[in-house]
């Protein structure tokens, strides 16, 4: 009995000392306004880090409180933990929305931690609703940075590297056929060997550079430069070989929720390394967003063609896009087609002045982060006005075409891709220009 009593006269003891202990600790445990004040007077005394770290002691007792999160955020902003400025501030607005200066901060937060619209839409509402003349001043003054920001980081310098290995098994789009015939004749005509399908090793080479430069806040310069080089394993002194390049430059602005393009381009085509001929034209496009998920684009355009030796398909030209994209979830897809109108520059050559169409579909499924599916399907048509002076008969010519491709994203600079095409192309009356090309290419893409 005197042991179980002697127990209890311990633990009661103890429990005495606990409440002793924890009522004294209480006395000297500061208030609310008093934390406030103490963290007040370190950042007047310029003590950063001494008022960020005894914020940080005592936030679990006061955050939340607006006149404390005020001084722990500009703690916070003078030791660079703007992470923990921008959710002070945040507390604060919240609770007192009307609180200028802490608004004025909580868009220093934004701008340092990299969230450049969300530091000008709080600078834009405090330059709307506030009164004092200094204030509106000092958001003004950072909103102009904030705008430079903003502008910065539309200015965009990128290059893209391609190369491609494979096998095309008709590298000059040649006739399948031996012999034409013709009415100005009176015995057929054999193909050259050169006019011919033939199958070849393919490597192709292709570089690609944009630029784009703001002008505003909404509009863009942009520049583009490209080069696309296809030559043949066996083929000699550079027969089939093509070089392609494209330059352009286009002004891009935005109309209400739509935005607009006009620009200008150029493409020459090198054939066997000598100059074949060169485009040139002029475009504008506009993309309509419905939604997030779907949108409309259109395109206007009109160019011209000149050939270094063959005076006669110099042509000029005026052609229409129009193409509906639409996405959702893992898919993306494309439904698009076009119209031309080619009218040849010289007289005498109607023959040369087609109407040309193009209806395709292009689609792509994301596998995972780093493996992406394409595919598309393309029908062209060609419509010809005049009689060909030679085979006295008026082309009609259409070609499907299936493209199928598998891209892996080794490193955000670093693809590889394999691509496969078919197409064939009919001519109802002209035997000559109907062919079959298939073309199977495996390649890596580096950009940075």
């Amino acid at each position: 009995m005197h042991q179980t009593f002697s127990s209890i006269r311990k633990k009661m003891e103890l429990l005495g000392v606990c409440l002793l202990f924890s009522y004294s600790h209480a006395g000297f445990a500061l208030t609310e306004a008093q934390a406030t004040e103490k963290l007040k007077q370190l950042i007047q005394s310029k003590q950063y880090a001494e008022a960020f770290a005894f914020s940080s002691e005592v936030m679990i007792d006061y955050g939340g409180e607006p006149a404390f999160d005020f001084y722990t955020g500009i703690a916070a902003l003078q030791v660079g933990e703007y992470q923990q400025a921008v959710f002070a501030f945040e507390r604060t607005v919240i609770v007192k929305p009307q609180w200028q200066r802490a608004r004025l901060n909580l868009a220093k937060g934004y701008y340092f931690i990299d969230n450049l619209v969300a530091s000008r839409r709080e600078l834009e509402i405090l330059i709307a609703e506030t009164k004092e003349a200094s204030l509106r001043t000092a958001a003004s003054d950072f909103l102009v940075r904030v705008n430079q920001g903003l502008l910065d980081k539309k200015r965009i310098v990128r290059q893209q590297v391609g190369v491609s290995f494979g096998h095309d098994s008709n590298i000059n789009s040649g006739s399948t056929i031996d012999e034409i015939d013709s009415p100005l004749l009176n015995q057929p005509i054999l193909l050259d060997d050169t006019a011919k399908e033939i199958s070849d090793g393919v490597v192709k080479l292709n570089y690609q550079l944009r630029y784009q430069t703001p002008l505003t806040q909404q509009s863009l310069l942009i520049g583009d430069a490209a080069l696309y080089h296809t030559d043949y394993v066996s083929s000699e002194n550079g027969v089939f070989e093509s070089t392609v390049a494209q330059f352009a430059g286009k002004y891009q602005d935005v109309w209400g929720d739509s935005t607009y393009q006009v620009g200008l381009y150029i493409r020459p085509l090198l054939l066997d390394g000598d100059m074949y001929r060169n485009q040139y034209g002029v475009n504008t496009n506009l993309t309509i967003p419905f939604n997030k998920k779907l949108s409309l684009s259109w395109e206007l355009g009109f160019g011209e063609t000149n050939y270094l030796d063959v005076d006669s398909l110099d042509a000029t030209d005026a052609y229409t896009n129009l193409n509906l994209q639409y996405s959702s979830g893992h898919w993306r897809h494309m439904l698009g087609g076009n119209f031309t109108d080619v009218d040849p520059k010289h007289p005498n050559n109607d023959h040369n002045a087609y109407n040309f169409f193009i209806l395709q579909y292009q689609g792509s499924y994301v596998l995972s982060l780093s493996q992406q599916l394409t595919f598309s399907l393309q029908y062209q048509k060609w419509d010809h006005d005049s009689l060909h002076p030679f085979f006295l008969r008026v082309r009609d010519d259409e070609l499907r075409r299936i493209n199928l491709g598998w891209r892996y994203l080794v490193e955000d600079w670093l693809m590889v891709q394999v691509n496969y095409k078919f197409q064939e192309k009919d001519s109802k009356k002209l035997p000559i220009y109907e062919y079959q090309q298939n073309e199977i290419l495996l390649g890596v893409v580096m950009q940075f």
